[in-house]
């Protein structure tokens, strides 16, 4: 699996120069977070899951990215938030039932065809919920 990802300190800048686009979201997103299982495809080092663990008591949060140094800084990162992160390239098998799903800040990212709904759909589908 290729990987965007070039070194620790690299990820770490590109963390703090995305803040403002998580404020942003925070800002206008519609849902209220707490106690809810949230998906964040393209997660990084984890960053913006902890801001919404710290910030909007989420009950659990689930992210992918598939530069696993990235994981493991995440992982790292996460201390005892209820956070969970696995290296990869689509939603983890098992990984269903989430209330929101955030995709952030990738797509600018992809060197060769970007994800078609066709290919991503289904497996988003079995992980978002049933009903609205």
């Amino acid at each position: 699996m290729s990987t965007y990802w070039r070194s620790a300190a690299d990820d770490e800048a590109m963390q703090d120069e995305h803040g403002f686009i998580w404020e942003a979201m925070l800002a206008t997103i519609d849902v209220d977070l707490a106690g809810k299982r949230v998906l964040d495809a393209g997660c990084n080092r984890g960053g913006f899951l902890r801001l919404l663990a710290d910030r909007c008591a989420i009950a659990e949060g689930f992210g992918y990215d598939p530069a696993a140094a990235a994981v493991d800084d995440a992982r790292r990162l996460a201390g005892d938030r209820p956070l969970r992160y696995e290296a990869t390239d689509t939603v983890p098998a098992g990984w269903t039932g989430f209330e929101v799903a955030f995709s952030h800040e990738v797509l600018y990212l992809c060197t060769t065809s970007p994800p078609t709904p066709a290919r991503s759909t289904p497996r988003w589908r079995r992980a978002a919920p049933t009903s609205r």
